[in-house]
């Protein structure tokens, strides 16, 4: 089973994304910490802000479509992806959403999915080989597909959301090969057994000349299999401020959000890279090495002290898969293979590095060890420790909560070693049998709470953080808590830093943003849009609207042009843009933003310093706002009152307190329109 996303990205384009990572990434609070960042700092005025404007919804015929574009950039291999889409639930809110259904709609509009689905590319029917070196695909992804001719919204099976929660399981051969992977022709055969289906309408197409076919997949493509995951989810469904006025959607509808990442938090096998279709500005994230690199590192790092005798995935017939590395977190979820050779080769338990892993830990516990890693570890196994104590006081002292919020059944479980080191290692909070998975936050475990402690969760996220990356990760400085991540982000290794090597990694290795699709690529960046790699990004919140002169407002923005491009809504005054790679063309530094009012005024500025020195004080004194101004703004080519609204213009930084990751957030705030004299 593969740790995904949940498929409930709220975030919308121009706030970034809070990760409530359980175990991966999961988006519900998104709209939360947007209107929160709007109540602080635009007042409450502005603080119903959720979305930026709906552009196509699927009443009146229209149907969105996003575009996908896969290159194989190797020159030695064919690839060969299959993207899959959906799992069974009983609602879907991405349909109901882009309907635009009221509050009092929804029950009778459920649009339930019976399945998951597959979409095999120019794959693996008579003469199809997948897409071969210097190849590429370009299918237009609508957000539905009809299996029937009148869809039927109570019942299942009526069609494809191909947006909500999807990825793509990309598989390799040598170009001299004339036929797909042996476990591909398998899968497609198995699929040939009663599982085609065939759109009545809106199918996906593939430019090009390639071939696409559909099936129904009620099994997912298992980890073992030789193949690299890519994630994604399109559009979004934040919920609506207003959805109790008259008339109002249950649901704002986002068609240009884009949500994705290249999946190595369960394990690594190919190198791909990824960026958003239609958006310039971001960088890519994943490995952009070719095959026969990559291979070579993951081959190099099994032959080390770190990787010898790592476990490896069991295939079909029961040997080892050569050259696909499962990750810890990956190895320690499959407890239940933990002392066995079920799924891996050697048995967990019987693992040099899984056993030093684990004694490492032991002994730390025990304090009978003076490795310098102890602190660490004691810090994070207290923490999880009173989660785990938080777990069992619910059941013992309120049974309503238990039963009722939480969704639990039975008595909680027995803390074993194997349970600790599977929440250990996937940073996850303790809710066997409970199907809230809200519940529990290791961030509002208790005693950890309270941000304004001495210690709190962003204190022990901290030091996990540490723990990952000990000593050194990024300079070869390794040690033993998890040499897979050695494996992904060590420079003598995969050297991949923008990715996930770990459940809560670095800010990069998931990226959510604005964009009408998306462009995989596999074996370097050859044919991406931006050849960089992607950075965090710089918010830029605004003043919508001012009183002066009859009513002045902000009519447009643009990021990094001085000629506003984009036109604003009252109810998202925010844009963002990425802080880029210092010295470079992409950097910040080099890109001028400008605003337009309603009155014709253009204002223009950009920032003279890198936002890693922002100050920290988001409520400064005019003497202080004054001080910062001078130092990281550079208002020239403004005059009058535009000069003026300029001089105001105020950067800081801060953690986000309802970001589990404790990531550094950056800020550049702007006021409303001035006066005209």
């Amino acid at each position: 089973m593969n740790v995904r996303k949940s498929g409930s990205s709220g975030v919308v384009a121009g706030c970034e994304a809070p990760r409530l990572l359980n175990v991966r990434t999961v988006k519900h609070f998104a709209l939360s910490v947007c209107m929160a960042l709007a109540i602080l700092i635009l007042g409450a005025g502005n603080a119903h802000a959720a979305a930026p404007p709906q552009k196509i919804d699927c009443t009146n015929g229209h149907t969105p479509h996003m575009t996908v574009e896969i290159y194989n950039n190797s020159t030695t291999h064919n690839i060969y992806p299959v993207l899959f889409a959906g799992a069974p639930s009983v609602t879907d809110t991405w349909i109901q959403a882009c309907f635009q259904l009221t509050d009092g709609q929804l029950a009778a509009n459920p649009y339930p999915r019976a399945t998951q689905y597959r979409m095999y590319i120019n794959c693996c029917a008579s003469g199809e080989n997948g897409i071969p070196p210097g190849g590429s695909a370009r299918i237009t992804l609508p957000l539905y597909s009809p299996l029937v001719g009148s869809i039927k919204p109570t019942q299942s099976g009526q069609l494809i959301d191909w947006w909500q929660g999807g990825g793509i399981n990309f598989y390799k051969g040598p170009s001299s090969d004339t036929k797909p992977p042996a476990v591909l022709q398998q899968h497609w055969n198995a699929d040939q057994q009663g599982n085609e289906v065939t759109p009545t309408n809106n199918p996906p197409t593939c430019g090009g000349g390639c071939k696409l076919h559909f099936f129904k997949a009620p099994a997912s493509i298992p980890n073992n299999d030789p193949q690299q995951l890519a994630e994604y989810t399109l559009g979004a469904q934040p919920i609506n401020p207003d959805h109790t006025k008259p008339g109002q959607p249950a649901r704002l509808w986002v068609p240009d959000n884009v949500d994705y990442d290249v999946s190595y938090v369960n394990y690594v096998y190919m190198p791909a890279v990824m960026e958003p279709f239609g958006n310039p500005l971001i960088g890519y994230i994943g490995s952009p090495e070719t095959i026969t690199n990559f291979s070579a590192a993951i081959n190099q790092w099994y032959k080390s002290p770190l990787g010898a005798d790592w476990p490896l995935y069991k295939d079909g017939a029961g040997n080892a898969e050569p050259g696909k590395i499962p990750s810890a977190l990956e190895i320690f979820l499959n407890s239940a293979a933990f002392d066995n050779t079920n799924v891996f080769l050697p048995a967990p338990a019987q693992s040099k590095p899984i056993v030093a892993m684990t004694k490492e830990l032991e002994a730390c516990i025990k304090q009978s060890g003076g490795d310098a890693i102890c602190p660490l570890i004691l810090s994070v196994a207290n923490l999880l420790g009173a989660n785990y104590e938080n777990y069992k006081g619910v059941y013992t002292n309120d049974r309503k909560k238990w039963t009722d919020a939480w969704g639990c059944t039975g008595a909680p479980v027995v803390l074993t070693e194997k349970l600790f080191l599977a929440h250990l290692y996937g940073w996850t909070p303790f809710l066997e049998n409970c199907t809230n998975t809200a519940a529990n936050q290791l961030y509002n475990t208790p005693g950890y709470a309270d941000p304004k402690k001495p210690l709190n969760y962003e204190v022990v996220k901290a030091d996990f953080d540490q723990l990952q990356y000990w000593m050194n990760v990024l300079k070869g400085d390794y040690g033993k808590f998890d040499p897979y991540v050695a494996l992904v982000h060590g420079p003598d290794y995969l050297n991949a830093p923008y990715t996930y090597a770990y459940s809560v990694d670095d800010a990069v290795g998931n990226m959510q943003t604005d964009g009408t699709g998306l462009i995989l690529a596999v074996g370097g960046t050859e044919n991406l849009p931006n050849p960089d790699h992607a950075t965090p990004n710089v918010n830029f919140p605004f003043g919508y609207s001012s009183s002066y002169d009859g009513g002045i407002h902000f009519s447009d923005y643009g990021r990094c042009t001085t000629d506003p491009d984009t036109p604003t809504v009252s109810y998202f005054t925010s844009f963002a843009v990425p802080v880029g790679i210092d010295g470079t063309r992409s950097s910040i530094l080099n890109c001028k933003n400008s605003m337009m009012d309603s009155k014709g005024r253009v204002y223009v500025f950009k920032l003279k310093g890198l936002p890693d020195k922002f100050p920290n004080n988001p409520f400064p004194t005019p003497q202080e706002r004054q001080a910062v101004n001078s130092q990281f703004i550079d208002c020239t080519g403004n005059t009058g009152q535009v000069l003026n609204w300029c001089h105001d213009v105020y950067p800081y930084s801060q953690i986000n307190p309802l970001d589990p990751r404790a990531t550094v957030n950056y800020y550049v705030i702007m006021g409303a329109p001035p006066p005209l004299k």
